[in-house]
């Protein structure tokens, strides 16, 4: 069940979030961030506006989920094949940490979509 939200209470809400946006970045231009710290500021960024879209051009809180569903799933197969080509390319090193979480994940993933990719091949 949706529930309306007061106008005013969102405006709020809008400021308040301007406002850490506005302080987040008056940090970055006084100190040298680190650069993977800003990427993770910005991937926030793209993804709150990308929701904000599916907000507005969904018609109902089902449209909303079905898009948003939609969205990530796109974002991680494109996600997944650009990481996939780095890695062929030598782009990755495959020391890195992340790598490795990314590989704990994607065999979660594999696992639990197991099922569905045999209803399409099979």
């Amino acid at each position: 069940m949706v529930t309306a939200v007061e106008p005013e209470h969102v405006k709020a809400r809008l400021a308040s979030l301007m406002a850490a946006i506005e302080a987040f970045e008056a940090s970055l231009a006084d100190q040298d961030v680190p650069l993977d710290i800003v990427s993770d500021f910005k991937s926030s960024v793209d993804d709150l506006r990308l929701r904000l879209w599916g907000l507005l051009t969904a018609r109902s809180a089902e449209d909303h989920l079905a898009f948003r569903q939609r969205f990530r799933l796109r974002r991680l197969r494109e996600l997944c094949l650009q990481v996939g080509l780095e890695l062929q390319a030598g782009e990755v090193p495959q020391e890195e940490d992340e790598l490795h979480k990314l590989v704990v994940a994607a065999r979660v993933l594999v696992t639990a979509a197991g099922p569905l990719d045999a209803k399409h091949t099979g």
